[in-house]
C-alpha cells in the first residue's frame, strides 16, 4: 500500500514525543493554564498507555484501523504472552501432531506412527565397533540416513551422488541422523497437560495412513477420546533423553495412578463388554474356534477341553492370559447388581447360581464374571494385583492378550441395541402403575399436610425445605423398586441363561457403561426431576409451568414424570425434563471453565515444593510445609488402598509359595 508499518510501541513513543514538543512550546509561549493541564493530561494518557493498554478506567489506545495497540504489559501477560508463548513453552523441534485414532491390536506401551512423520523425524545414533557394519548396510542399501556428523561436529546431508564417498569415510566415533523406525522410543503428549502422566513414553510403530494409533487402553492418563482429538509426538535426541524415557516415563509403568494409587491406564468399555461376555458360564466354543482365539494371543498348543470333554469355555480361554500362580478371590460389579435386585440372599462365593462371584486359582478362573471390579479405573482388582505381585511387563502383556481376545469375542459373538429388548413384562407394567399411584397417594397427602401445616420438620430445614425433601424422597422410593424388578428380570436373562442375548444388558451390568437407571428411565418412568438437588423452582408466578394451576405443588405439577422413553413423555413432562437437562449442559461448561482456572493456579503455586531426604516437604528456598509427607510418608501409587501394607496379599503370597515352588518344579 506504500505506508509503513511501524511497530506499536514506535507508534506509541512518536506519540509521546508529539505530545512533550506541544506542552513544551505551549508553556514557554505563556498558554492559559486551561490547555497546558489538557496537554499534561493528554502526556500522561500516552505515557500510561504505552505501559499499560488495558488500564482500567482509561480508554484503550488505538491503531487507525481500529484496533487496541499492543504495548508492554500485553506483551508479558497472558496465554499468547512472552513468558508463557516464548520462554515457559515454546515451539520445538523433531516433534510432530495429528488425530488419534484407536488400535485394539497395539500393546498399551506401542504408538503407531505415520509413515509419512517417521521419514520426517529423525534420531541420533553414534556410530561404534557393535553398530558399524548395521549402520553402513543400512546406508547403502536405503534412504533412511539423511544426516551424518563427523567427530569435529561438521554435517554433510547425505545423497544418492555422495553415497560411496561418505561409505568410505565412516569410522567409529561418527554420529549419523536416521528417520524413525519400530522400537524408537517416543514422548507422547495430550494437552492439556494437567498431571503427570499427559506425557508418557512409548515405542515407536510405523504404519500406513495418515493418523497415530493409540490402544484404547491408554485414554485415561491422557483424557482422550477419539472424537477429532490430536495429540504431540516428541523423539528424545539424547541417550540421557531416551534412557529416562525408557526407566521412568514408559506408559506400563505409569498404570497405578499417583492420585487414588488404583489402575488408571485400564481397558474399558468394548474390552470390559468382550471380557464379560467371554467369561460369561453359558460361553463356549468348539476346537476350531477356540484355536483361532488362542491364536490371536500367540499360543499354538491349545490345553484340554473342560466343558462335556468337547467344547473350551470362555472362562478356560481367558486363563491362558493370567500368570500360573495367580490366586485371587473377589465379588464382580455383577454381583452387586445381583445382591440390588434381591436375587441373593446370602453369598455362596463360586457356587453361586448366576456366576458372579471371581475366583482365581492356580491361574485358572474358576467362577465369575470379569467385568470392570476386574479391569475399571481405581477399583479394578485384576490389573491391581498383576501390577503389584507381576509388575509392569506382565500386566502390558495381559492387557495386549486381553484387548485382542475382547475385540475377537465381541467381533464373534456380536453386540446390538433394539428396541425390543426396552420392551416391558407383564409384572414391570403392572409394578409400573402401582408405583405411579403410589406416588400420586403419597405425595397428595404431604401436600395436605404441608397446607395444614401439620407436616413434621426435618431437623435444620423450615416447613417449606422438609415439604421439598420428602417429595424427592418419595420420588426416589417409587423408582427404586420399580428400578429393582427390571434390573432382576435383565440379570435373569443374560447370566441365567444357556444363549444370553449379547444386547446394551451386558454393557450396563459389566459396567462397560451406563447404569440400571438407564433400564427404568426407558422402560419404566422417569420420575421426579431434579434441578439444583431439588424440584423446579423457576417458573411463572405461584406454579411452574402456564398450564398449571396457580398454587398447585403436587408431583405432577412439580415434575414428576409418568412416562418412559419408549412410550415417549407427553409436551408437558418433555419441558420438565429439559429444565433438568440444562442443569447439566450448563455445569459441564461453567465447572470446566472455573475448575480449570483454578487448578492452573493451585498447580503454579505448589509447583516447586519438593520432598527432602529427611521426608518433609519444603519450598525451593527450603522454608517448611509439613514435617512428613502428606502426614503419613505414604505415596498413593505405592499404597494399597491407602494403606503402605497389604497383610493380607502378603500372608496370601507366603501361604501360595509352596505350590508356586512345585508347579516350577513340574
Amino acid at each position: 500500500s506504500g505506508e509503513r508499518s511501524e511497530d506499536d510501541l514506535t507508534h506509541k513513543m512518536g506519540d509521546i514525543v508529539r505530545i512533550n514538543q506541544r506542552l513544551f512550546e505551549n508553556i514557554n509561549a505563556g498558554a492559559p493554564e486551561i490547555i497546558v493541564e489538557d496537554l499534561w493530561d493528554l502526556l500522561q494518557y500516552h505515557v500510561t498507555t504505552y505501559f499499560d493498554n488495558n488500564t482500567a478506567g482509561v480508554p484503550p489506545a488505538k491503531h487507525r484501523s481500529g484496533r487496541a495497540l499492543r504495548t508492554l504489559v500485553q506483551r508479558l501477560k497472558g496465554k499468547r504472552g512472552r513468558f508463557r508463548d516464548n520462554l515457559t513453552g515454546k515451539r520445538v523441534n523433531f516433534a510432530a501432531r495429528s488425530t488419534i485414532t484407536p488400535d485394539p491390536y497395539l500393546s498399551i506401551n506401542e504408538v503407531g506412527i505415520p509413515e509419512a512423520i517417521a521419514k520426517e523425524l529423525t534420531v541420533p545414533e553414534f556410530l561404534s565397533e557393535w553398530n558399524e557394519k548395521h549402520l553402513k548396510k543400512m546406508l547403502k542399501e536405503t534412504d533412511r540416513i539423511l544426516y551424518i556428523i563427523r567427530p569435529n561436529g561438521q554435517r554433510k546431508k547425505v545423497s544418492e551422488e555422495n553415497k560411496s564417498e561418505i561409505l568410505e569415510e565412516l569410522a567409529p566415533g561418527f554420529k549419523i541422523e536416521r528417520t524413525l523406525e519400530n522400537g524408537d522410543i517416543v514422548l507422547f503428549n495430550r494437552q492439556p497437560s494437567l498431571h503427570r502422566i499427559s506425557m508418557m513414553a512409548h515405542y515407536a510403530r510405523i504404519m500406513p495412513n495418515k493418523t497415530f494409533r493409540i490402544n484404547p487402553g491408554v485414554c485415561k492418563p491422557y483424557n482422550a477420546d477419539f472424537d477429532g482429538d490430536e495429540m504431540n509426538l516428541h523423539v528424545p535426541q539424547t541417550e540421557e533423553g531416551k534412557a529416562e524415557a525408557r526407566n521412568l516415563m514408559l506408559c506400563s509403568n505409569q498404570a497405578i495412578s499417583p492420585r487414588h494409587g488404583g489402575p488408571v491406564v485400564v481397558l474399558d468399555e468394548d474390552s470390559v463388554s468382550g471380557s464379560f461376555t467371554l467369561s460369561l458360564k453359558s460361553t463356549k466354543f468348539e476346537k476350531h474356534e477356540a484355536m483361532r482365539f488362542l491364536y490371536e494371543i500367540g499360543i499354538t498348543e491349545i490345553p484340554d477341553a473342560d466343558v462335556e470333554g468337547k467344547y473350551y469355555s470362555g472362562k478356560l480361554i481367558f486363563s491362558q492370559l493370567l500368570p500360573k500362580d495367580l490366586n485371587l478371590e473377589y465379588e464382580s460389579y455383577a454381583c452387586g447388581l445381583v445382591k440390588k435386585a434381591g436375587l441373593c440372599k446370602s453369598c455362596a462365593k463360586e457356587e453361586c447360581a448366576f456366576d458372579t462371584f471371581v475366583k482365581i486359582k492356580n491361574g485358572l478362573l474358576v467362577s465369575g464374571v470379569i467385568d470392570s471390579a476386574s479391569l475399571g479405573e481405581r477399583k479394578g482388582q485384576l490389573a491391581d494385583a498383576l501390577f503389584r505381585n507381576y509388575g509392569p511387563e506382565t500386566l502390558e502383556k495381559f492387557y495386549l492378550g486381553l484387548s485382542r481376545l475382547s475385540t475377537a469375542t465381541i467381533t464373534r459373538k456380536g453386540m446390538t441395541a433394539g428396541i425390543d429388548e426396552y420392551q416391558t413384562s407383564e409384572t414391570v407394567e403392572t409394578l409400573r402403575q402401582e408405583a405411579i399411584a403410589e406416588e400420586l397417594e403419597e405425595s397428595a397427602k404431604l401436600v395436605e399436610e404441608y397446607k395444614k401445616g401439620t407436616l413434621e420438620h426435618i431437623p435444620g430445614k423450615n416447613l417449606a425445605e422438609s415439604f421439598e425433601t420428602r417429595m424427592l424422597v418419595i420420588g426416589s422410593k417409587v423408582k427404586n423398586k420399580l428400578e429393582k424388578q427390571i434390573l432382576k428380570e435383565k440379570i435373569e436373562q443374560t447370566l441365567n441363561v444357556e444363549k444370553p442375548a449379547y444386547n446394551t444388558s451386558i454393557i450396563v451390568l459389566s459396567k462397560a457403561k451406563g447404569s440400571p437407571i438407564n433400564f427404568t428411565n426407558m422402560s419404566g418412568f422417569w420420575g421426579q426431576v431434579s434441578v439444583r438437588e431439588g424440584r423446579p423452582k423457576r417458573g411463572f408466578k405461584n406454579r411452574l409451568s402456564s398450564i398449571n394451576r396457580k398454587g398447585d405443588i403436587g408431583a405432577i405439577a412439580g415434575g414428576f414424570i409418568q412416562n418412559n422413553f419408549i412410550q415417549g413423555l407427553t409436551p408437558r413432562e418433555f419441558f420438565y425434563h429439559s429444565m433438568g437437562g440444562r442443569q447439566g449442559e450448563v455445569d459441564t461448561s461453567v465447572a470446566t471453565k472455573v475448575s480449570g482456572y483454578l487448578y492452573r493456579r493451585l498447580a503454579n503455586s505448589l509447583k516447586d515444593l519438593v520432598i527432602n531426604n529427611d521426608e518433609t516437604v519444603r519450598t525451593a528456598n527450603k522454608n517448611l510445609i509439613q514435617y512428613t509427607y502428606g502426614e503419613d510418608a505414604v505415596f498413593p501409587m505405592k499404597a494399597v488402598r491407602g494403606k503402605s501394607i497389604d497383610v493380607k496379599r502378603i500372608a496370601d503370597s507366603v501361604a501360595a509359595e509352596p505350590a508356586r515352588q512345585k508347579s516350577k518344579s513340574d
